[in-house]
């Protein structure tokens, strides 16, 4: 049996398992690039692990985060109970003992929201509630948007899936946005401002073209969100508080939202459609000279300076005819005063 130089184990033709597998160890440990295959390896073992979760058990939520995110995990399960409460009240909504806890799974970083959920880093997404499976994903960051809000449009979400069941469909997605938007006290001018320059710009998206899917384009997703939230913020001013629940157990009942719209308000969707745009038409043009004011008095000051510098010339000419007349004699000549005697 020959052994080769540097080798320890014998050449066979055929060697046992056990002779082999010792072969290939030793030839790793002689290899220069053995600790870096370890390393890699012990690295692809920790990806595939799974990532340990805790979590928080309320009322009516089950809470999970990532270890070292107990605080915010506390924070949101407190907005969310605090939002419920409040919520269901407005909406008509009573929270059945039976009913399972919803779960709701926290990010307390952005990075860890977009890579956990698989949301586009692009996109503004801040939340998301799931209506067949009740389940909520919260940016608990607050990058974008207020903690406590978000977690409020994302419950007012669960609770409108709970009061229209098999119907949620029914309600236009415009509408489900506008009343989540609102209940969360997102509402703002600014929404108005947006819907009417879009109105006056002929940008304005129709609700009917906003029924079930939002567009794609960030900038025309942004103002489909300013319609639902405007034309609800209206609804309510025009009819009260009471008007979303009457709207949610009118559409539950009958799996028709425009006849809930006639029921609840007595007038057409068409016809409060066509109010509303009035409405915010009327807010914008108002709301032009103030978010214009600094151009508007810039040009104001300009035109002032011009009639000043024009009155001026025209005052110093008046001043010059006048000498001019004063100091000539009626032969057209200048008057020098008497001869010196």
């Amino acid at each position: 049996m020959n052994v080769v130089s540097g080798n320890p184990f014998p050449e066979t033709d055929n060697p046992p398992r056990s002779t082999r597998r010792l072969r290939k160890m030793s030839l790793l440990k002689n290899n220069r690039c053995f600790p870096a295959l370890v390393a890699a390896a012990l690295l692809a073992a920790l990806a595939c692990a799974p990532v340990k979760s805790s979590t928080i058990t309320t009322r009516h939520f089950y809470v999970m985060f990532s270890p070292g995110d107990e605080y915010d995990a506390r924070m949101v399960a407190q907005y969310a109970e605090d939002s419920l409460a409040g919520i269901s009240g407005e909406l008509g909504y009573t929270p059945s003992p039976e009913a399972p806890r919803t779960p709701m799974r926290i990010f307390a970083t952005r990075p860890d929201f977009t890579s956990g959920t698989g949301i586009d880093k692009s996109k503004m997404v801040v939340g998301r509630a799931w209506s067949g499976t009740e389940k909520i994903e919260i940016d608990a960051s607050g990058a974008y948007a207020r903690v406590e809000q978000v977690v409020a449009h994302e419950v007012t979400h669960i609770v409108i899936a709970r009061l229209l069941g098999p119907r949620t469909l029914a309600l236009p997605l415009w509408a489900n946005e506008g009343i989540a938007k609102n209940e969360s006290g997102a509402w703002r001018v600014g929404d108005d401002e947006a819907v009417g320059g879009a109105i006056s710009e002929g940008k304005f998206i129709p609700l009917s073209e906003i029924k079930t899917r939002f567009p794609s384009d960030s900038d025309q997703a942004a103002l489909a969100y300013a319609e639902g939230t405007s034309v609800m913020h209206y609804l309510r001013q025009r009819y009260g508080a009471g008007v979303f629940k009457a709207l949610l157990a009118r559409t539950a009942a009958t799996g028709d939202f425009d006849k809930a719209v006639t029921d609840a308000t007595g007038s057409a969707l068409r016809g409060l459609e066509s109010a509303w745009k009035r409405s915010v038409a009327s807010v914008y043009s108002g709301g032009w000279l103030q978010r214009n004011l600094p151009s508007v008095l810039g040009i104001a000051m300009a035109l002032l300076c011009v009639a000043a510098y024009a009155a001026i010339r025209r005052k110093l000419k008046q001043r010059d005819k006048q000498w001019e007349e004063e100091h000539y004699d009626d032969d057209g000549g200048l008057d020098w005063g008497p001869p010196p005697e």
